[in-house]
C-alpha cells in the first residue's frame, strides 16, 4: 500500500472482537467522552454541510452526505474515526494501537477488516468494505491509486499540500468529513487539556530544544532528520519542546526527501552525527535495531551523538510520537513525556558538569 508512513507487518484479515480487545495496554484517556457509547449518548451527526466539496492536491472530492461506513488508510484516519464516534469498517493493518483499542471499546459496530500493508494498494478489499468515504488524510498515496479508490468511493486527502500534518488541522478536516465538527472541536479541547496535564510536573521540559531523526543499525546508513513542520515535530512542541538551532544546518546542507517545497525529511550523514546537537535528540529505530541496541549498545549511525541526550523511540512510542492524531498525542503525554523529561535532567546535569 503507497501510505507513510508504514508502521509494521500485518496481514489482510477481520479482527476477532476478543482477539482485538484483549491482549493490548489499555491507558485511561479523557477523550472517550467523544466517542459514541454503548447504551450511552451518541455523537451528534449533523448532515447541515452536505453536500460537501473538498479540494485536494488530486482534483475535488464531494462527499454527498454523513458517511456511515468509512475505510481508515492511516492511523491518523483511524483514529479520528473512532474518537469521534464512527467505527471504520476497515483499517491500514498499521493502524491497530493501544489508543484506538482504547477509543473502539465503547463504540457499537464490528471491528474492523485489516487491510494488508505489505502488498500495492488493496482494492478488491476495499471494494468489498462498501464504503461511503475512504478516508487519507494522515498519509499520502499515488494519482493512480487515487483515481482507483475515486472508483469505488470519495476520497478525502490534505485539503492541500503543505497543510493537515498536525493532528489539530487533521481531526478538524475528518470531523467536518464525517459531520461531526462539534465532536472535533471537543476532541481539541480535550487532548490539549490532556496535553497541559501532561506537562504539569515537568516544568523544566519548556524550552528544552529538541530533533527528531529515523537511525538504523545497517553500517554506513544515513540518517533522516524531520523538520519543524513535520507531524512528529508538531507534537513535541506541543509539549513545551522547540526545535535545535541545528535544524538550520539540516535544512541547508541535508538532502531534502518528499520535495523541496515541503520535504518529509532530511538526509544527513551519519558520520556528521555529532552535529546533531540538542538537549534531546530523538532517535526513531525500529524494533530489530532496538534489539540490536541492546546487545551491542548503539546505533552505528548514532555512535558520535552525545549519548546524555539520546531517547530511542521503537514500535508503539516511534507510532504515537508520528500518528498526527488527538488520540496518540494524548498515549505519548502519558507514556513518553516522563521519559523526555528524564532525558532533559540528565542533559541539564551533564551540561552542568555533574
Amino acid at each position: 500500500m503507497a501510505m507513510t508512513p508504514p508502521n509494521g507487518p500485518t496481514t489482510g484479515r477481520a479482527i476477532g472482537r476478543r482477539g482485538f480487545l484483549a491482549a493490548i495496554v489499555a491507558l485511561p484517556l479523557a477523550l472517550s467522552a467523544c466517542s459514541a457509547t454503548k447504551g450511552g449518548d451518541a455523537v451528534d451527526v449533523s448532515a447541515n454541510a452536505f453536500p460537501l466539496s473538498l479540494t485536494n492536491s488530486y482534483g475535488t472530492t464531494t462527499v454527498e452526505a454523513p458517511p456511515k461506513r468509512v475505510v481508515a488508510l492511516s492511523s491518523a484516519d483511524a483514529d479520528a474515526s473512532a474518537a469521534l464516534g464512527l467505527a471504520p469498517v476497515g483499517i491500514s493493518g498499521s493502524a491497530s494501537s493501544p489508543w484506538f483499542t482504547d477509543a473502539m471499546r465503547d463504540i457499537d459496530g464490528a471491528p474492523p477488516f485489516l487491510l494488508n500493508d505489505k502488498v500495492a494498494m488493496p482494492l478488491d478489499d476495499i471494494r468489498n468494505l462498501d464504503p461511503d468515504v475512504i478516508l487519507a488524510v494522515g498519509g499520502t498515496i499515488t494519482r493512480a491509486d487515487y483515481d482507483k479508490l475515486s472508483e469505488i468511493a470519495p476520497v478525502v486527502l490534505s485539503e492541500s499540500t503543505d497543510s493537515g500534518r498536525e493532528w489539530r488541522q487533521r481531526s478538524a478536516l475528518i470531523g467536518k468529513v464525517l459531520g461531526r465538527s462539534d465532536a472535533a472541536a471537543e476532541l481539541q479541547a480535550k487532548t490539549e487539556g490532556a496535553v497541559r496535564d501532561s506537562v504539569r510536573d515537568y516544568a523544566g521540559l519548556k524550552g528544552t530544544t529538541i530533533l527528531f531523526a529515523a537511525a538504523s543499525s545497517v553500517d554506513g546508513a544515513d540518517i533522516q532528520v524531520y523538520p519543524e513542520d513535520s507531524v512528529v515535530l508538531g507534537a513535541l512542541k506541543d509539549f513545551g519542546l522547540v526545535p535545535a538551532p541545528a535544524m538550520a544546518k539540516v535544512k541547508k546542507e541535508g538532502r531534502a526527501t518528499g520535495g523541496q517545497k515541503s520535504p518529509v525529511s532530511y538526509v544527513w550523514p551519519h558520520e556528521r552525527a555529532d552535529e546533531l546537537s540538542a538537549d534531546i535528540l530523538v532517535a526513531s529505530v525500529s524494533q530489530d535495531d532496538m534489539a540490536d541496541l541492546r546487545v551491542g549498545g548503539k546505533i552505528p549511525a548514532l555512535s558520535t551523538a552525545k549519548q546524555p541526550s539520546l531517547f530511542y523511540a521503537a514500535g508503539i512510542e516511534d507510532q504515537a510520537l508520528r500518528s498526527g492524531s488527538a488520540l496518540g498525542v494524548a498515549w505519548a503525554g502519558r507514556n513518553i513525556v516522563p521519559e523526555l523529561a528524564k532525558a532533559a535532567y540528565y542533559e541539564g546535569q551533564r551540561s552542568a558538569g555533574k
